[in-house]
């Protein structure tokens, strides 16, 4: 019964994306974007994208770096994001990490529907407040 309940959630997960044919309804574009606080970059955090509209916890992380620019591939739509602490492997780079992440709002730190971004091909901007 586990094996069986296990193959259908892969399947569903597999197919959810998908349009007739279980191709793809559009194909994942290149988004690049910076994040700034204020208009100054905001860097050395993850920022996690999250389709609208879904019931599934589909996640897209993206690094974004000292300078606050990011890239990451997404099927174009509308996405909700949020903020996370970097993992970071280096002991040397915790602390820019750490730091990185204060910086990061509150009301940023977790999903919210107030917080989204169009995806398309090409460059976004995202302000935090």
């Amino acid at each position: 019964m586990r094996q069986l309940l296990g193959g259908v959630a892969l399947a569903f997960l597999l197919t959810a994306g998908c349009g007739e044919g279980g191709k793809l309804k559009s194909e994942p574009v290149d988004v690049t974007g910076k994040v700034t606080a204020g208009g100054a970059p905001l860097g050395n955090v993850q920022i996690v994208f999250q389709p609208t509209g879904s019931d599934l916890s589909v996640q897209t992380p993206a690094a974004v770096g000292a300078d606050g620019t990011f890239q990451v591939r997404l099927i174009p739509g509308k996405y909700v994001y949020y903020f996370q602490a970097r993992e970071v492997l280096k002991p040397a780079d915790r602390g820019a990490f750490a730091a990185g992440f204060q910086k990061v709002p509150e009301p940023y730190r977790t999903a919210d529907k107030n917080h989204t971004v169009e995806a398309k091909a090409g460059e976004v901007v995202i302000d935090v407040k």
